[in-house]
């Protein structure tokens, strides 16, 4: 919806990043780009979305959004740090003990 809304206000903005999308998804510079095809990886990207959603698997979402990414730099797969926030239980540090004034 709010992507329909988005092109009934700025049809020309859409059309802009589409041709934005063709230039750029032919970049040839310096090597740090993960030449894989945006048409590649986004039907790779949809099908881990819909496998994550129907076997409740959160972190597919990070993955899939890198995935997605109009140019895949070599820098790109830094969003995967993202998936230590979804589950955070496992990623705190113990806590140290209390110690009761009243009983020392």
């Amino acid at each position: 919806a709010i992507s329909a809304v988005s092109f009934v206000l700025a049809p020309q903005a859409w059309f802009d990043w589409l041709a934005h999308l063709q230039v750029t998804g032919t970049y040839e510079g310096d090597g740090a780009l993960i030449d894989i095809p945006l048409l590649v990886r986004l039907p790779v990207a949809a099908a881990l979305v819909i496998w994550g959603a129907r076997t409740d698997r959160r972190w597919t979402v990070v993955v899939a959004a890198m995935l997605g990414l109009p140019l895949l730099w070599v820098n790109g797969p830094a969003m995967l740090v993202g998936i230590l926030a979804l589950r955070p239980d496992r990623w705190r540090l113990p806590r140290p003990a209390r110690v009761d004034a009243r009983s020392a």
